[in-house]
Formats: structure tokens, sequence, C-alpha cells
């Protein structure tokens, strides 16, 4: 069935939805774009562009002379193409509208564009420059991969310089206000250059925080220069919601996702740069796919590495690493500095996490006791247990342990993987939910297997004469149990 315009439908609404039919009907995103322009441009033959809205009448056409322009630079057109070229192997995804996938066929093609295109190029490229902050690849949201749909940095100069040439450009300083959240935002070093990028642009900065109270906010807001009455604790999220609504922010940047999607088209979603730390007999293909996935990535050493051992240089070479890439130390002291996302120092990058975690609980007292399995298992009996227990003037605590399971003969010495070794090496450490919360699942994910710590266990264990990949779970011979203990 042919697509034809419905009634008073726009050229841009008629383009948008005539791709998506396209790509459902086998065409590859380039195709459909190419198809439905084509198509508008037969359909809408003969009607006006409003010089003022930059939407279509079906009145009787008005002749008006609108010159074209097609001196951008090949700069501009190379960012376009790169973006049809990447959106041909990955797809647009959630990006993008109809009229942005057809602006970059346009640049791409090299196709005249009127004065009301610039002025739509130079506005959008304007506004959204600060998305370039967050997004830095085409797989990292919407924001770079847009930006250079309308032909990237190269076209915000040349639409700049365009209007200026023509006396079209209505210059003044469009200051903002930008609020920052506190917690895994603003403390971070990325937080902190984004928001003396804003001071600099002469943003009023604020620091809007779902903290109870603005200690350790003040410190920064001091070395930031931003004045003490903007630093605002509301003790909630919900609050800061309010907050952020009340004195007309802007754009917030937060890592929280609920709050970004409480405060639609002010909200950016804020991503840190997460650290990944290797020891120096690390594979080459893992570090090349962490450092594809946009990690930093560090290699440490328990000794000094001379210039002679041309061995290890070499190596770090070859995945694009320097010197100025390795740490030495012990990984515990590392991770103190650093604060990894991802040690890769061992077999077990959970393994590895949990060894600098927990603390000591010998001196305990349990008060009840459970088997876990899962984690959403783990969250309702922590909030329930722990709301059922009335004690005056003692700490009740929820603290997760590695213990055999009971159904199963124990292990071996022989057969005990390094895994449950070394916490059953250890039977009094415990550890809090947010501690295992935090521990790295996205290896599992590539093994095949849930993202849960608590179902994942020690890893894959073999039923006695069973045969391996047949009668094998993706848990070992052991459990976590959480523990209501009085300390």
């Amino acid at each position: 069935m042919p697509i034809t315009p419905r009634q008073n439908e726009s050229q841009d609404d008629f383009i948008s939805r005539c791709i998506s039919i396209e790509i459902d009907n086998g065409k590859s995103q380039a195709q459909a774009v190419a198809i439905c322009i084509r198509k508008a441009e037969d359909e809408f033959r003969g009607e006006t562009a409003s010089v003022t809205d930059n939407t279509w009448s079906t009145e009787a056409p008005i002749n008006v002379n609108l010159e074209s322009y097609t001196d951008y630079p090949d700069d501009v057109k190379s960012n376009a193409k790169n973006v049809l070229d990447w959106t041909e192997k990955n797809g647009w995804g959630s990006c993008g509208t109809g009229v942005g996938k057809q602006r970059a066929n346009q640049l791409a093609n090299g196709e005249p564009i009127s004065l009301e295109t610039i002025k739509r190029m130079y506005n959008y490229l304007n506004r959204h420059s600060v998305d370039l902050e967050t997004s830095t690849s085409y797989s990292d949201g919407c924001g770079k991969l847009m930006y250079d749909a309308w032909g990237g940095k190269s076209a915000l100069s040349w639409s700049r310089n365009k209007l200026r040439e023509l006396d079209e450009l209505q210059e003044q300083m469009n200051f903002r206000k930008v609020s920052f959240d506190y917690d895994e935002t603003l403390n971070t070093d990325k937080g902190m250059e984004m928001a003396k990028r804003a001071i600099d642009r002469g943003d009023e900065v604020y620091i809007i925080s779902a903290r109870r109270d603005r200690i350790g906010m003040l410190t920064k807001a001091e070395e930031l220069g931003i004045p003490l009455n903007r630093v605002i604790a509301t003790g909630s999220n919900k609050a800061k919601v309010e907050k952020i609504k009340e004195i007309g922010i802007d754009k917030h940047v937060d890592n929280n996702a609920d709050v970004i999607k409480m405060i639609p088209g002010v909200g950016e979603k804020f991503a840190k740069v997460k650290r990944i730390l290797f020891d120096e007999d690390f594979s080459e293909d893992d570090v090349k796919k962490y450092k594809d996935l946009g990690f930093k990535v560090l290699v440490r050493s328990k000794r000094k590495i001379k210039k002679q051992d041309k061995k290890v240089w070499n190596k770090l070479k070859s995945v694009g690493l320097t010197e100025d890439d390795m740490v030495f130390g012990e990984v515990k002291d590392l991770h103190k500095r650093y604060n990894f996302d991802l040690l890769m120092t061992g077999k077990d990058p959970i393994l590895e996490h949990l060894k600098l975690m927990g603390q000591d609980y010998s001196t305990r007292r349990t008060i009840k006791e459970f088997s876990i399995n899962s984690m959403s298992e783990a969250k309702e009996l922590e909030l329930r247990e722990i709301n059922n227990v009335e004690m005056k003037f003692v700490t009740v605590r929820a603290v997760y342990f590695y213990r055999e399971r009971p159904d199963v003969a124990p292990a071996t010495k022989s057969g005990s993987r390094p895994f449950c070794k070394e916490l059953m090496s250890q039977r009094n450490r415990g550890y809090s939910l947010a501690e295992i919360q935090q521990l790295p699942t996205d290896h599992l994910v590539e093994m095949g297997l849930e993202p849960d710590v608590f179902l994942y266990r020690g890893g894959f264990y073999t039923l006695p004469g069973g045969v391996r990949g047949v009668d094998t779970t993706p848990f070992c011979r052991h459990e976590w149990k959480l523990e209501i203990v009085m300390v």
C-alpha cells in the first residue's frame, strides 16, 4: 500500500512516519531515508515553506525565491557520512527525528540548503554543543551521533559565519542555570571538569543534592567559586526534582536515571569514566575490548619496569598504552587511590573485589539466618527482617557470609576453586548488601549467565558422577547466607 500524507500532516511528520514504515518493510535506515525524502518531494511539490516557522502550508503556493547554498566545508559532509555509515551497521536506536536523519542525508550528499535550514542548523548545533561533554562517541548515547548528523563542529562554525555574512545572526550571550548532583557526579574528576567549563561559559552553576546536609558539598563549592547559597541539600530525590523546577534550572546533570526521567528536557545522565586495572600479564584482546567500551585502562606491576625491558613496553604499545598507564604497588593500595570499577588482576573479577571489601564479624551474635539465592530475595528479606527486629541499645545489621551448602558433600581440597578457597578461609568476614551490589557482573553476561552474584556464587559445579556440561549447574557447592546480627 503506497505511503501518502495524512490530512494536515506536515512534511517533517510525513518523513518520520514514512521512514518507520519502510524500515518495518525491510529497508535499511539509509534506504528508508532516501526513499521517504523523494516521496516527500513528490507529495509536497508546489507547497511553500514558511520563513517564520519552517512548517508547511497546503494553501495556494506563493512564489518566493529562496536562495540555497552548497559552500559548506567537506568536513561537514564527512561528519554526516560517518553517521550514515555507522547507523547503516548499528541502526539509529532511539536517536534522532525524521528531520535529523533527513539533514544527515542532505549534507552527506552535498545538496543545497536554504537560509532557513542554515538557521536551524546553527540553532541546533549551538544549543546541543554541551551534549559533547557526556557523549564522546556514536555508541555513547545520542549526543555525538545527532550532533554529527547536523554536520558537527565544522557545521557550527560555517553556519555561524554564513549567518553573519548574510546579516542574519542575532548574537547574544545566552547564559543558563546549570545544576550538578553531588555524589558520583560532581565529586568525580569528570564532574568537576564539567562544572568548571560551565562556569567558564558564564553559566549560573548550582549544586543540588538529595543529601540531608551540605557537609562535603561546601568544600567543592568553595573550590569552584560557587556561592554557598547555590549549594542545596534537599533530603530526597523527589524534593531535589521540585527544587530544580522551582529554580528554573535549564540543565541538571545527575547519575540517577530515575531523576533524569522526572525532568525531561532538563536532565542529563552523568556517566563517569570507568577505570579498569590489569596485571602486566594481561591479554591484549581483553585490554582492547575494554578500551573500546570506554574504560580507562591501567596496568599494574609490583616492580619498577626498566627502560631496557622492551618486552613490556612493546606489549603496552601494541594496545595503545604508554608508561603513563603503568602503576606500581599492591592492588589494595591502588584501589584506594583510583577507585577502580573493575579489577582484572586475577581469574575472577568478583573475587578480586571481594578481597578488598567486608569486615571481620568474629564477635557477632546471630539472631536469624537465611539462605540467599538471588539479589531480589536478598533485598526483600533484608528489608523485612531488619524492620521486624526490635532491639534497644544495640546495633543490628544485615550481613552476608559465604558458606557450604547443606545439601552437598564438602569439597575436597583438590576440588575447591580459588574463589571458594579464598572466601571459606575467612569465614567470619561479612559483607553488606551495598558492597555486593557494587561487584562487577558484566563478565557473567558474556558467559551466558544471569548477572546475579548470589546466584553465581563461586562458579560452575558438576554433580558427583555426572557428565561435565550435562550435569553442571552455574553455581558451586557453596551459597550466600544472610545473617541478622547484633554487633
